[in-house]
């Protein structure tokens, strides 16, 4: 892409109108990237993340948090000869731990430790040998 005067002025007065990176990008032929690395470099504006969008990101942020705390609360209250696999999804209602009796030097209780640690694969033959 050739910035020329007059394709520097015509990315002005769509950047002030509103159009957004991509939509001058397909005015101009060339990609989103290359109309955004011109506006910074001619120091336009940043732009503002419009309060839908904002609200919809708090929102996500906001249930996330709520379930990191409902998790951590379950985590710490577990003792260490409880079984901590889990079941369901973290920061639903329904989310639980096994709290069965633990395996000896293990996490969890002898069925899950058996589903979570499967024995390495044999290698291949030539593995390692020079």
């Amino acid at each position: 892409m050739i910035w020329d005067d007059a394709t520097i002025k015509r990315m002005e007065k769509h950047w002030a109108n509103g159009l957004s990176g991509s939509q001058i990008a397909k005015l101009f032929g060339t990609t989103r990237s290359a109309v955004l690395g011109k506006a910074r470099r001619m120091g336009l504006p940043s732009r503002l993340i419009t309060q839908p969008v904002l609200k919809k990101k708090i929102a996500r942020k906001t249930k996330f948090v709520l379930a990191l705390k409902t998790t951590a609360a379950a985590v710490f209250a577990l003792r260490d000869d409880l079984c901590k696999y889990p079941y369901g999804e973290p920061g639903k209602p329904n989310f639980r731990f096994c709290l069965k009796p633990v395996a000896r030097g293990s996490i969890y209780c002898p069925e899950h430790k058996e589903l979570c640690f499967q024995p390495p694969l044999p290698r291949r033959g030539g593995a390692g040998k020079l």
